[in-house]
């Protein structure tokens, strides 16, 4: 769904729902456009529903607003995708790992990670979430792999770290993680 909607040019912002029963409620998320417009949902099914229709182990839906949809692709808004070519230096990798309060959502923590990381940081994918032993009451650990990359060099570790060194104080700063690497 990301990748359709970056295709299409909208940012969508996802903000905790438990309204729907048949969704799983800590894993279920409305659909925003420009903060004001619902665009839909998107969830788990929940654990119950799923046992009780025999279904596989974790299934996700969504469900969009057609004429909500059609708005944001009418208003004349949407920029025309233009083509940036691929670099081809090569890109530099790392992880980051905190615990983070399990009320803070992961969209939030990925758009502050990406407007911290600037130009340099190309991606940023949340690779593992888990509560359980070993994680502090009220907290969940997550790890998300950042990278890096130039359009016109290889960058180095001087580059990198001052950057990646950034994003840790931006998330210990306005989200209070604790940082695990």
């Amino acid at each position: 769904m990301e990748t359709i909607f970056q295709r299409l040019g909208l940012t969508v912002d996802y903000r905790p729902e438990a309204a729907d029963p048949r969704l799983h409620p800590g894993r279920t998320a409305s659909l925003w456009v420009r903060g004001r417009l619902r665009l839909g949902t998107f969830g788990q099914l929940h654990p119950q529903l799923r046992q009780a229709k025999d279904l596989p182990e974790a299934v996700y839906l969504f469900q969009l607003d057609w004429a909500a949809l059609m708005t944001c692709l009418a208003t004349g808004r949407q920029k025309a995708v233009r083509f940036s070519p691929y670099s081809t230096y090569p890109a530099s990798d790392r992880d980051l790992a905190f615990f983070a309060p399990v009320e803070t959502p992961v969209a939030e923590l990925q758009k502050a990670i990406a407007k911290t990381g600037g130009k340099l940081l190309a991606a940023v994918t949340l690779f593992d979430d888990y509560r359980g032993e070993s994680v502090p009451e009220g907290q969940r650990s997550l790890a998300f792999r950042l990278v890096y990359r130039a359009s016109d060099r290889t960058l180095t570790d001087n580059d990198v770290e001052p950057v990646h060194q950034k994003v840790r104080a931006a998330l210990e700063k306005q989200f209070k993680v604790s940082l695990r690497s």
